[in-house]
């Protein structure tokens, strides 16, 4: 996943504080589908692959709903150096910016300023600095920005190992192209052209058992207009940056605290990226193409796109800070059977459930609110009378999906 950031003619915001998987922006002919059908918005649907799943097993184990496990607190690291001894002078030009919190502190060039990361403001330091000259109003004006993401304990990877399965994680198929450097006294890898909106530069280091991520966009070479900007944003910030252990009590939760046990009847799907995990019937299968969708059961039909099948795809919705399911869902209701929505609890996080009748055939479908960031679940054909043998291994999926689904932090 990489961050984008642009601005408008009149300077607001074009694109800023989201994270892409790579891999699925190469698919994007079918993401935008799955997202579409939470809300109905689309008169599309997410076409059935051509897979014949594996033979179906006499009788499912039933599943057990789980509750979150206690997540394993952050050890509280009291032995804190006193800034003032170890940050570094501003000097003209320059001013200090602490994190005692997130474990750092740097300089800050002029022409930089501080603003609110829109996904994890209270770990990420997102500076924003010159754009490019006025363009017309149907161009979009690139602006410099930097972040310096805390990414959490680094779980036994050093700075290297860090580069590597970042990159194998959210620039799959990108050029692996690596410079050893040191950066606050700490070895450090920067990979160049990393993609976003325009390429990135990123540097992967651990500092006192903790993953730090600089990036850069656009690359100095990239924008010769912008080149001076972001080669001095880069050379100030990495060449002042002193580390010190992190003073935050964040609690950390992984997927080995709380997801469940495949078995014969049961395999387990996990998604270490958005941070989730679910059992699904071991007569359905992922589907490789769209990461997030298990399918199986009958052919039930075919349309244009191939054959209809049943199928749960899990999806992330952004986030929504101190909202509800419902009203995350509420903008949304032209397109759902009021009468089908539900409050409940999924994977032990508040929800809700509806029928969405948006696509060519009516969906089950839910929010699921976790800590801020919404997730969904859209379950297809949910048409008892146009395709009635689809209905049991529809609830089938859905049962053991949301009875089994389980949160963790994603790995950044």
């Amino acid at each position: 996943r990489v961050k984008i950031q642009a601005t408008s003619a009149h300077g607001a915001h074009y694109a800023k504080g989201d994270y892409i998987n790579m891999t699925q922006l190469r698919r994007l002919g079918w993401l935008p589908l799955i997202a579409t059908l939470l809300v109905a918005t689309s008169a599309c649907s997410i076409l059935a692959a051509r897979t014949q799943p594996a033979p179906a097993p006499s009788e499912p184990a039933p599943v057990e709903t789980q509750e979150p496990a206690e997540p394993t607190p952050a050890p509280i690291k009291t032995e804190l150096p006193d800034p003032e001894d170890i940050c570094p002078s501003p000097e003209e030009g320059t001013t200090l910016y602490v994190s005692k919190e997130n474990g750092f502190c740097l300089l800050i060039p002029t022409g930089f300023s501080v603003e609110i990361d829109s996904q994890r403001p209270d770990e990420v330091l997102y500076l924003l600095g010159p754009r490019e000259s006025d363009k017309p109003k149907t161009q979009e004006e690139i602006s410099v920005w930097m972040t310096v993401a805390y990414n959490g304990p680094a779980d036994g990877l050093d700075s290297a190992g860090y580069a590597q399965k970042w990159h194998k994680l959210f620039a799959e198929g990108a050029p692996y192209e690596e410079q050893q450097v040191t950066i606050g006294g700490q070895p450090a890898v920067v990979l160049s052209n990393l993609p976003a909106y325009t390429t990135k530069r990123g540097a992967f280091l651990v500092a006192h058992e903790t993953k730090y991520q600089i990036t850069l966009s656009p690359q100095p070479e990239d924008m010769p207009e912008l080149a001076e900007a972001a080669s001095r944003g880069w050379d100030v910030v990495t060449g002042s940056i002193v580390f010190f252990p992190p003073q935050n009590q964040r609690e950390v939760r992984r997927p080995e605290q709380v997801c469940p046990t495949e078995s014969a009847d049961m395999r387990l799907y996990r998604d270490d990226l958005n941070g989730y995990c679910l059992l699904y019937p071991a007569d359905f299968a992922p589907v490789p193409e769209f990461p997030g969708m298990i399918k199986g059961g009958p052919v039930l039909g075919e349309w244009e796109a191939g054959e209809i099948r049943t199928y749960v795809a899990v999806g992330t919705y952004g986030y929504y800070q101190n909202q509800t399911p419902r009203q995350v869902l509420e903008p949304r209701l032209e397109f759902i059977d009021a009468a089908s929505i539900q409050d409940t609890s999924i994977g032990g996080y508040p929800a809700v459930t509806f029928r969405s009748f948006g696509g060519p055939w009516p969906s089950r479908q839910a929010i699921i609110m976790v800590n801020g960031d919404a997730f969904t679940l859209v379950g297809e054909p949910w048409d008892p009378e146009k395709y009635p043998d689809g209905i049991s291994h529809l609830d089938r999926l859905w049962d053991a999906i949301t009875g089994s689904i389980a949160f963790f932090d994603p790995w950044r």
